[in-house]
């Protein structure tokens, strides 16, 4: 019978829909899998075993993972703090270690859940529809002077007035004379943020040039003498949640009372002066006034008083041309825009040096940009306003604009519930009162979901279909495109995405979207290279016998330092030994590619076969690679043991966690058959004499069951040798052949299933087969 050599070496399009199974006529099928779960592509085209995740701290507190505001905070150059919101109060982590928390009442269950952000400079900026905008903030603490007579200490300099112990701060050293510093290799200067970390006492601290540094006890600076006079070191971890302090809100007219036909009076048209406004009439003012403005006879009065529904006390902004009484159709009186009335700015971001808010209950349409470099600043009482001026818009089409999310990329764009808008595209310009308009660029609604920009187009998550709006130089406007139609089982009720670029590896950029379901769907992107794919994760298999056991993906954060982290849902005992029951508890788990298992637990340290103090394992069974040997154990008593072949076995280098249990199944096989380029063999009998799978960097693993192994009979050499297998494995790239002898009806026969749960990596390459026809 004929045969035929045919190979699949791509594999970047991730796992079909079922709908797809039999479309052999697409290009996406040749490029695809049938299942591709807990893995990732990489954009090379191979496929192989996703990250793992390093435990880093429990959420304590909430019952409910809605109650979780999960978000990263990048501060200036320095370092990237992660954010914790929960009812009442924020926790803030650097380098996974807890190192400030704030409370404030005002963050209720309703506020958590319908939280926004941006972060401005220095300051991370909060907005919710029931509270006035928010800024967290990083201040120093009192000044602490080096203890010149404690000398030096281990390396490490003493403080005068003892801090938190164990804790890594940003840091500033300072003197009344540079030359009097003390000397450090490398040396530190004033006006140069430096780590400390304490000691168990509070009092001496050491000194590095970056947090993740502090983090692990690396590269502390060598102290050498601790100066002349006064050295203080102004450590940067006081922390602030208050109100923003407006200079000025932006004011509208919100036509609660038809004055028209009313009649306005000024007692005064110069600028500066007090000027009351009476009107004849009607009632026209409240209290809400205060803060608000008249614009009348070509000029302005801010007002700073209320009198009577009459009458209002007020300052000239502005000249005024006459002190006539005026016609009501002849004037505009407004109030502050956002007030407990009226409604706080849901939503917030920034510009072109402008901070953005949008979105009150009164004004659900309503877009704010505050004047340029002066973020509180929503001045809006310039009759001829400059080019820096603040800028008030209200985009509105043949239907209600709810404005749901703001994405600032090449232009600023503006997501509502039934469209895209953005600012003009065909030049590239600063904004200005004058200019600013938002355009109409896609029917496209926004759902629950921040959208993300990431390889020169932003990400869309409407309802359950992924789009991506592409910047179009030759039409100067956005294209938006369903990118997840051939991966659309895999996206069902997301609730949070983010943006993840791998900077250890070319070309990995990612977009993570955690379903309600609690399952992780990873997309790649590579846009050039035609590069696009869905691949999925779940998180914390346990047990196959114990399903409800199941842990889930609830929130994401990324950092621009090529950092992610998660919070994770899961179920832990409650005792150390059988019988367990279970409670759920939320964990922050830190990405990593370093590490196979999920919740990890990271050991280096003196040689030891049993690690104590991991309660959260209890119950469960673990997987530890220690020393590049992997091992397996079921925890009791919150203690790991590190047992090869009955004997307990020291290990100094070891990483513990839950299984990554991957599985990839390949689609029924379908070369091209001999009736052109659309024909194919996939429905007619064939039979695969065999397959043979190149895999890179791999360790472990099983093809239907059967372990793969990589190198050959004459490779195997224990008595010694470059590839002697005395030793702990070393990862491999080779080959491994497999016959099939499932019979001639290669569509409905179970699909080639390849597993791993080692804790090592696997990368798949490519598969290639010989087929008879």
């Amino acid at each position: 019978m004929p045969q035929i050599i045919w190979s699949q070496d791509e594999f970047s399009r991730g796992e079909l829909s079922p709908m797809l199974y039999g479309r052999t006529t697409l290009d996406a099928y040749y490029k695809s899998l049938k299942k591709a779960q807990n893995t990732i592509t990489y954009p090379q085209g191979g496929i192989g075993k996703r990250f793992g995740t390093i435990y880093t701290a429990e959420i304590t507190g909430v019952t409910d993972w809605r109650d979780i505001f999960f978000e990263t905070f990048p501060y200036k150059n320095e370092c990237t703090y992660v954010l914790v919101f929960v009812p009442g109060q924020v926790e803030i982590y650097l380098e996974n270690e807890l190192v400030a928390t704030v409370a404030n009442a005002l963050l209720t269950s309703h506020v958590i859940r319908t939280m926004d952000w941006s972060i401005l400079e220095d300051k991370f900026e909060i907005t919710a529809d029931v509270i006035a905008p928010q800024i967290l903030k990083r201040d120093i603490l009192p000044a602490n002077p080096i203890n010149t007579g404690a000398g030096i200490v281990a390396n490490q300099f003493t403080l005068t007035n003892p801090v938190a112990a164990n804790l890594i701060s940003a840091a500033r050293f300072t003197n009344a004379s540079s030359v009097n510093m003390p000397s450090t290799t490398p040396q530190i200067l004033i006006g140069v943020t430096y780590f400390i970390r304490t000691d168990a006492t509070g009092t001496l601290i050491k000194v590095y040039a970056t947090a993740r540094d502090a983090a692990n006890d690396t590269n502390a600076f060598t102290l050498n003498t601790v100066g002349v006079g006064t050295t203080n070191v102004l450590i940067a971890n006081s922390w602030t949640l208050a109100p923003i302090t407006f200079t000025n809100l932006p004011q509208y007219d919100f036509g609660d009372v038809n004055y028209d036909t009313f009649t306005f009076t000024p007692t005064s048209m110069t600028i500066g002066t007090a000027c009351t406004i009476n009107v004849v009439g009607g009632n026209v003012f409240t209290p809400e006034h205060v803060g608000g403005s008249i614009f009348i006879s070509n000029g302005c009065v801010s007002f700073t008083a209320f009198v009577s529904p009459t009458s209002m006390d007020g300052t000239v902004t502005s000249t005024l041309s006459t002190l006539t009484a005026q016609l009501g159709r002849l004037v505009e009186v407004r109030e502050p825009a956002w007030s407990i009335k009226r409604g706080f700015p849901s939503k917030c971001s920034s510009f072109q040096s402008r901070a953005i808010f949008a979105n009150t209950d009164a004004l659900p349409n309503g877009l704010w940009l505050s004047a340029i470099n002066d973020f509180n600043n929503f001045d809006e009482l310039q009759i001829d306003p400059a080019d820096d001026d603040s800028i008030s818009y209200f985009p509105s089409s043949d239907t209600v604009n709810v404005i749901k999310f703001i994405v600032p990329y090449r232009s600023l764009t503006v997501h509502t519930n039934s469209a895209i808008f953005s600012s003009p595209l065909i030049y590239e310009t600063a904004l200005t009162p004058k200019t600013f308009s938002l355009q109409l660029q896609d029917s496209t609604p926004a759902t629950a979901i921040q959208p993300q920009g990431i390889d020169n187009q932003i990400i869309i998550i409407s309802g359950n279909d992924v789009h991506t709006m592409l910047w179009d130089g030759g039409n100067n406007s956005y294209m938006s495109n369903i990118v997840s139609v051939s991966s659309e089982h895999l996206i069902s009720a997301p609730h949070d995405e983010i943006s993840f670029q791998n900077l250890n590896r070319a070309g990995s950029r990612y977009i993570f979207i955690i379903n309600d379901d609690g399952s992780l769907v990873v997309y790649q992107t590579l846009m050039n290279e035609n590069v696009t794919g869905f691949t999925s994760c779940i998180t914390g298999e346990i047990n196959d016998d114990k399903p409800e056991l199941r842990a889930y993906f609830r929130w994401g954060a990324s950092s621009p330092d090529g950092r992610a982290w998660f919070v994770v849902e899961r179920q832990i005992a409650n005792e150390l030994v059988p019988p367990f029951t279970y409670s759920t508890k939320y964990y922050i788990e830190e990405l990593s590619f370093n590490v196979f298992t999920d919740c990890s637990h990271v050991y280096l340290g003196a040689p030891t076969n049993s690690i104590a103090g991991l309660p959260r394992f209890n119950g469960k069974t673990v997987v530890m690679q220690g020393d590049g040997y992997g091992f397996e154990d079921s925890v009791t008593n919150s203690t790991v043991e590190f047992i090869s072949h009955g004997s307990p076995t020291d290990v100094s280098d070891a990483f513990i966690g839950l299984p990554i249990n991957m599985v990839i199944q390949t689609l029924p096989n379908a070369p091209p058959g001999a009736v052109g380029p659309k024909g194919t063999s996939l429905v007619y009998p064939q039979h695969i004499r065999n397959a043979t799978f190149m895999f890179n960097n791999t360790i472990g693993g099983k093809i239907d069951g059967q372990p793969i192994t990589l190198l050959t009979l004459s490779q195997y050499n224990p008595l010694g040798g470059p590839l002697s297998l005395v030793g702990p494995p070393v990862p491999q790239t080779g080959i491994f052949s497999k016959s099939l002898m499932k019979g001639w009806n290669e569509f409905l026969r179970e699909p080639i299933t390849i597993t791993h749960s080692d804790p090592f990596d696997i990368r798949l390459i490519g598969v290639y087969y010989r087929i008879e026809e």
